[in-house]
């Protein structure tokens, strides 16, 4: 098996979309970009991020010689959007309620990111609605945990 070095960018074609994950044809070898290493974005499925035939730029994450396998990443090579959210904390932005838990409430800013609001935190709304799916609220972000991926929401 001649391998691309662990680091190295290479383009590939999909060769098959399966469940957990998908298979680039390399040339010479074949890869597998895992479901965690497709994008930093939700998706219910694979074939919501990449489609059979399509060309696609990845980085080498891990080339397994022993067992002839090759591991790689869209998800390394593009800018991770939590990022940007961490660049806001302390910001109020306008989200909307998308359940509530016995922890809180999760709701869901910048159309994509989903962050909670401890039940300590959560403000009593003067006209006495209740924390249903679809209101919009007023939310600050109160912390960005980059590592667990999770954000934190407070009471403007």
């Amino acid at each position: 098996m001649k391998a691309p070095e662990v680091g190295s960018v290479v383009v590939g074609r999909v060769a098959a979309v399966q469940d957990f994950g998908v298979l680039v044809d390399l040339g010479s070898v074949e890869g597998v970009i895992t479901v965690p290493n497709l994008s930093w974005r939700r998706f219910d499925h694979p074939s919501d991020v990449l489609s059979v035939g399509e060309r696609v730029r990845v980085k080498v994450l891990e080339v397994d010689q022993e067992r002839e396998r090759i591991s790689l990443s869209v998800k390394h090579l593009l800018p991770d959007p939590l990022l940007e959210v961490s660049e806001r904390v302390g910001g109020v932005t306008v989200g909307e309620v998308v359940f509530r838990a016995p922890i809180g409430v999760f709701i869901r800013i910048f159309g994509e990111f989903e962050g909670l609001i401890p039940e300590a935190e959560m403000p009593k709304f003067e006209d006495g609605a209740d924390w249903r799916p679809g209101r919009d609220v007023h939310v600050r972000i109160a912390r960005v945990d980059l590592e667990r991926r999770q954000i934190a929401l407070a009471s403007p």
